[in-house]
């Protein structure tokens, strides 16, 4: 056995297979790695001809040297190597492992010396962890789509995504995609103490963290994990298994350099790994001067549809200062056009030009003007990717643009609106995805986009990113790498766009759809789509980066819970009348118009608090909380002031014993509809059915 020790860590190394067989915490006396026979190291899928899923272990390889220096190991794993099926492919691993303080940090070099493609590359592979500590008190938390999450007991009541055919239950997250951010943390709130495990990458490639559970789950148990006494001696013993998965495609001839994949314990919950992953972050790619910028500050927009794909005229250009001021009358002083262009929304992609149906592009010019007299910012949609097929121009022009998968197919899209079966996507406009890693192909958007820039329009909205559909390029013509150039060509065609768009006017903003760390230097706000609805729901991007925005679309006229949630979090408001398809000026529109317009008031008296502070979830507050009653805790750095705002989305009446567990005592509670009220801490709240309100310390 190899020991690579410091202070902080011991990491124990199988001499013979390169295995980390123990990755000891001294602090907290924790073992990762607490059954060492499911240890191992790397793992690499080499497709050869019909067999595509045989992999090369890493334990089934003997170790040609390990050298230590200091606090670093390096293994070296001299090929051939051998699969699963027995087959020698002649490529070479090399490992370093360097410890830092309490992280362990693994890179891997993998030279291809043989005729075939290394399709995945997993490490460092971390088998046999059974909890940081005690499994039953274990927490996985998961930062999925800027929104949503996995936490609770999602490790120690491992089920996996059950519907993949995996042989046994299997976790997988992939970045950028449902992973906004590419780290995951286990922690265990008894014993204060975590564990942090991201991919610290500085380059725009599409990755994956993936977890399994050997060798098998008992489904319907309430601990699905095997039981003493079920597994017999030299059975496979019970343990997750934790990596890093890269998708390279490395060719015959090429030598891949991974990304640093970092292991840190921490004291506290996820939140300390999360701290550990902004400080990596802020190091290479810091806020970009200038913000808040003024859609950061926008509190709400209104998002509306002007032609639908199957012809439907909504409403024409001359109607956009009459939105404008149906929203402004609310305290909505953005409007979104969309379906603006030739064909309307989700139709003739990529012609971002006016739809002679709705009118000119002088007539949108005349209706922007009139939109900035009564202060209203006018922001168009305008999709990145998409390409309609049906278009006359299509093949002519931009089928060499469209990514590719790995048998040559493209991704299918689109989206249908007016009719049922439109909507039952049986006759909606089909699409595919175009790849911005074409320069050409990038120029035509970011072209038009500037045309917006020219007659006035205060920003964009880009829609469409490759999210879902595409996660690797095989186009021959690219060249960067299947995992990286779809990745990349997003990122540039936003950092010239920008560029090109400020050229004309300085003010110039961007959203866009998604959620993904790396496009925050080039937008101020973005669309997650999800249930805005839902009080477990949590800003975990925000927790994370403090500038970063969401939007919570009110789609429905008694979306009341809907705008409490918003102003709970501190997202922005997309109201988004009968799903894009009216505005607010429309009945039955105006209660819930003018709540929006109470809550937006508020928001403004404290906005340095409560929108463009810092949010801190459910810290920093106490109060008796049920399965209605939900609050965020919302501080102001320069102040050190906190504010909390507590909604009630249930039909009645909910009264709750209230305090900040710092002893403030001194508040002002805020509510729709009321007036403000002077308080001594702890005080007895009443908030009303479906309403929130602040208390703000003073």
């Amino acid at each position: 056995m190899t020991h690579l020790q410091n202070d902080e860590l011991l990491v124990e190394i199988d001499d013979a297979s390169g295995a980390l067989r123990a990755v000891t915490d001294r602090k907290s006396s924790i073992e990762l790695v607490s059954e060492p026979r499911l240890a191992e190291s790397f793992r690499l899928l080499v497709p050869i001809h019909d067999d595509g899923g045989s992999y090369v272990r890493g334990t089934d390889q003997m170790a040609a040297s390990i050298v230590l220096r200091g606090t670093r190991a390096d293994i070296h794993w001299e090929g051939p190597l051998r699969d699963t099926a027995t087959r020698e492919i002649d490529i070479a691993v090399s490992a370093l492992i360097q410890l830092d303080g309490r992280r362990l940090s693994v890179r891997l070099t993998v030279v291809n010396r043989s005729q075939y493609r290394v399709a995945e590359v997993w490490y460092p592979v971390i088998g046999g962890v059974t909890g940081v500590g005690p499994r039953e008190s274990t927490r996985m938390y998961v930062p999925e789509n800027g929104f949503d999450w996995q936490d609770e007991k999602s490790f120690a009541e491992f089920v996996g995504r059950r519907w993949h055919p995996n042989a046994v239950p299997e976790y997988f997250f992939g970045y950028p995609g449902r992973l906004p951010m590419p780290w995951i943390d286990l922690y265990n709130a008894v014993l204060d103490t975590g564990v942090y495990i991201g991919c610290h990458d500085l380059d725009p490639r599409y990755k994956a963290v993936r977890l399994e559970l050997l060798p098998g789950a008992g489904f319907g148990r309430d601990d699905p994990w095997p039981r003493d006494g079920e597994l017999e001696d030299g059975e496979i013993p019970a343990g997750a298994l934790i990596s890093w998965t890269l998708f390279p495609h490395l060719d015959a001839g090429q030598t891949l350099e991974t990304p640093t994949v970092a292991i840190e314990f921490h004291d506290g919950d996820w939140r300390h790994g999360a701290a550990i992953f902004k400080q990596w972050f802020r190091t290479h790619w810091p806020a970009p001067a200038g913000r808040p910028s003024w859609m950061r500050q926008e509190q709400a927009f209104q998002f509306t549809n002007f032609l639908h794909p199957e012809g439907r005229v909504l409403r024409r250009f001359e109607d956009i200062p009459r939105c404008a001021r149906e929203g402004a009358q609310f305290g909505v002083t953005t409007l979104c056009v969309y379906g603006w262009n030739v064909g309307g929304a989700e139709s003739h992609h990529p012609r971002y030009e006016p739809d002679p149906r709705l009118g000119t592009w002088r007539d949108l010019q005349i209706a922007i003007r009139e939109c900035h007299k009564i202060g209203v910012r006018v922001i168009f949609l305008v999709n990145l990717q998409p390409v309609d097929v049906l278009i006359p121009e299509f093949e002519s022009e931009y089928a060499r643009y469209v990514s590719r998968d790995a048998n040559g197919y493209a991704w299918p899209s689109g989206y249908g609106f007016a009719t049922l079966a439109a909507r039952m996507d049986i006759d909606r406009r089909p699409q595919v995805f175009a790849s911005p890693a074409y320069p050409e192909f990038r120029q035509r958007i970011i072209s038009q986009v500037c045309r917006l820039a020219d007659i006035g329009a205060d920003g964009a909205h880009i829609d469409k990113l490759a999210w879902a559909e595409v996660k690797l390029a095989f186009n021959s013509d690219l060249h960067g790498g299947v995992d990286q150039v779809e990745w990349r060509g997003i990122l540039d065609a936003m950092s010239e766009m920008l560029e090109a768009c400020r050229a004309i006017n300085p003010e110039f903003c961007f959203s866009y759809e998604g959620a993904w760390d790396r496009l925050m230097q080039y937008t101020d706000a973005n669309w997650a789509w999800h249930e805005p609805w839902k009080l477990d729901h949590v800003a975990i991007q925000r927790l994370v980066f403090s500038e970063w925005l969401c939007c919570l679309a009110v789609y429905q006229p008694f979306d009341f819970n809907v705008v409490s949630n918003a102003i709970r979090q501190g997202f922005q408001l997309m109201v988004a009348p009968n799903v894009f398809t009216a505005s607010l000026g429309e009945r039955p529109w105006g209660k819930i118009g003018e709540y929006i317009r109470e809550a937006l008031a508020i928001r403004n008296r404290l906005k340095s608090t409560i929108y463009l502070g810092e949010f801190e979830g459910e810290t920093g507050a106490l109060l008796d909380k049920d399965d209605y009653l939900a609050y965020g805790v919302h501080l102001n750095p320069e102040s050190g002031r906190r504010a909390c705002v507590i909604a009630n989305f249930s039909d009645a009446v909910k009264e709750t014993v209230f305090k900040f567990d710092d002893n403030h005592s001194n508040v002002a509670v805020h509510a729709p509809f009321a007036e403000s009220e002077f308080l001594q801490l702890p005080t007895l709240l009443s908030i009303p059915p479906e309403r929130f309100v602040v208390v703000e310390q003073r």
